[in-house]
């Protein structure tokens, strides 16, 4: 595999889990301040509840899987499956006439928002879910199976033909 491809899949799960572990922390935060506004996540979930910390649990499990690098391809499908669950309910939520914020990264401050500005803001998570789910399935496509790193793959050689003469001459 080419270094540069090696990078690009630590840029991309890099990327993912950064994306990841901050939505984990801001809905962490969210949850031991108690009185955010009312969101699109608080109603799913209900910040506070035992579900709500179990959702935050599996974020950073999931941004732990990716930075650990085991089943790159699994890990990236799952990541860009959460992201598609995550973009249909707040495509739901723009339907509505009294749209709620996503709470997607955390609560935020209260604030009075019209319809129009929380479609906006609405709009622009399904924009970031895009990318970031676009960035998924390109790490699903440049990953291999199971592996963790190059180095690991060949024995500890770069050079996939220095791997097989040493597997042959131990």
């Amino acid at each position: 595999m080419s270094t540069p491809l090696i990078w690009m899949r630590r840029v991309l799960r890099l990327l993912l889990a950064a994306v990841l572990i901050a939505a984990a922390v801001g809905k962490l935060r969210a949850g031991l301040m108690g009185d955010g506004p009312q969101t699109v996540y608080d109603a799913w979930l209900g910040v506070g509840s035992v579900w709500h910390y179990l959702f935050v649990a599996f974020e950073l499990l999931l941004a732990a899987w990716l930075l650990s690098g085991l089943w790159p391809r699994w890990s990236a499908a799952m990541t860009a499956g959460v992201l598609v669950v995550f973009s249909l309910i707040i495509a739901l939520e723009m339907r509505k006439t009294a749209p709620r914020p996503c709470g997607c990264l955390g609560g935020g401050t209260v604030q009075m928002l019209t319809p129009d500005d929380v479609r906006s803001s609405l709009r622009q998570s399904l924009m970031m879910n895009g990318v970031l789910i676009f960035s998924a399935l390109w790490l699903m496509g440049i990953s291999g199976g199971r592996t963790v790193s190059p180095s690991r793959e060949n024995g500890g050689h770069e050079d996939p033909k220095a791997a097989k003469a040493t597997r042959r001459n131990p």
